[in-house]
């Protein structure tokens, strides 16, 4: 359990705060962590592992509220794990509309991106596009067991791609 309190005091040294490092905080939800967003405006990283709470919308306020992110580290359970309870209808329904939820929140808000990490993230071909497209800064890409998409056989046009100065995806690994 992570708990995390910014005081109202403009002076506070937690809003110099450039670099937060949340892991397995099933306690923090979305409105909880856009409200810590909001006064961190000078984070630069954000590294954000297997907090099942938030969604694409803590995202979209990181990115609006943080001006200055650079890197930003999205780690999430395995796909498998997300869709054992699910009958074969949601799954449809999970692809089909929700795959790229993050991918839009990150392309749509956090323009400056210079790295990006996404680990068993469900995006899409046009999620990754969204992405490359959203974020016109980004050197290092890092996609790890991101199962709906398979960047050896996609065709992704190579203006876009030439920008970046790594490219890692790995289908099955657990390296973090």
């Amino acid at each position: 359990m992570a708990n995390i309190h910014l005081h109202r005091n403009p002076s506070n040294s937690s809003r110099k705060i450039r670099r937060i490092l949340l892991t397995g905080c099933r306690s923090i939800s979305d409105k909880g962590l856009s409200r810590v967003a909001s006064e961190l405006p000078l984070l630069e990283e954000f590294d954000i592992s297997f907090c099942e709470g938030i969604s694409h919308k803590s995202f979209e306020a990181v990115g609006r509220s943080c001006p200055l992110l650079k890197s930003f580290k999205l780690n999430k359970c395995g796909l498998a794990k997300q869709l054992a309870a699910r009958t074969p209808d949601e799954i449809r329904r999970f692809f089909f509309e929700y795959a790229d939820e993050d991918a839009l929140a990150i392309a749509g808000a956090m323009h400056g991106l210079q790295h990006l990490q996404l680990v068993g993230n469900p995006l899409s071909v046009m999620g990754l596009q969204k992405i490359l497209y959203g974020c016109p800064h980004l050197k290092s890409l890092k996609l790890r067991r991101c199962s709906n998409i398979n960047v050896a056989t996609q065709v992704l046009e190579e203006d876009v791609l030439h920008k970046l100065r790594s490219l890692e995806y790995s289908q099955f690994t657990d390296d973090k």
